[in-house]
């Protein structure tokens, strides 16, 4: 038998382990990745504190999705040392618990009940036509309702529901963005 303590205060909420890999989420000091592979000796190899308040945690393809009071978040942790937030969706309530079925979210809320999202998650394929067109396909299942198209300064697209994020490197594309904003908010109005 064995026991790790954090260091600092710490309230570890929820735990699932791969391999020889256990990710644990704390209320306090965010998401923790530690290697078991000596399960009398474990060590913290990576860590995320910008996650606080973090109560439950699912594991699918080295994607972390982490349950907060507010936020489902999903951390790319490929590299257990260096784990990435790659997306994030707010939600209502104070989460508790959830399970994933398909792309959904299903999160026992201390306020709400049930509650169901979409997953955070990044937009698998994007095509740069040209300066002023660009084409992105949404992960599914797709959300009723109007989509924001952000444009930002470099290329990378995220996807978060009812949100896509782009950030490329042209001026022009700007401009066509605004425009598909306009015309998937009419095309969804009709």
């Amino acid at each position: 038998m064995s026991a790790f303590d954090f260091d600092e205060y710490n309230r570890s909420e929820g735990i699932v382990i791969s391999e020889s890999i256990a990710v644990v989420v704390d209320s306090y000091i965010g998401l923790q990745i530690l290697d078991i592979s000596d399960p009398t000796q474990p060590q913290v190899i990576g860590s995320l504190e910008s996650i606080s308040y973090a109560t439950d945690v699912i594991l699918r393809d080295n994607i972390a999705y982490i349950l907060t009071g507010q936020y489902i978040y999903a951390v790319d942790i490929s590299i257990p040392s260096s784990p990435v937030i790659i997306g994030n969706v707010r939600k209502p309530g104070d989460g508790r618990n959830f399970k994933i079925i398909d792309n959904i979210a299903y999160i026992a809320d201390y306020y709400s009940g049930l509650v169901s999202l979409p997953l955070p998650a990044e937009i698998q394929s994007k095509n740069l036509i040209d300066e002023t067109t660009l084409s992105i396909n949404l992960p599914t299942p797709k959300i009723d309702g109007t989509y924001i198209l952000k444009v930002l300064k470099t290329m990378i697209i995220m996807m978060r529901p009812l949100s896509i994020f782009a950030r490329p490197s042209k001026k022009s594309l700007l401009l066509n963005a605004l425009k598909a904003r306009q015309v998937m908010k009419t095309s969804q109005s009709v």
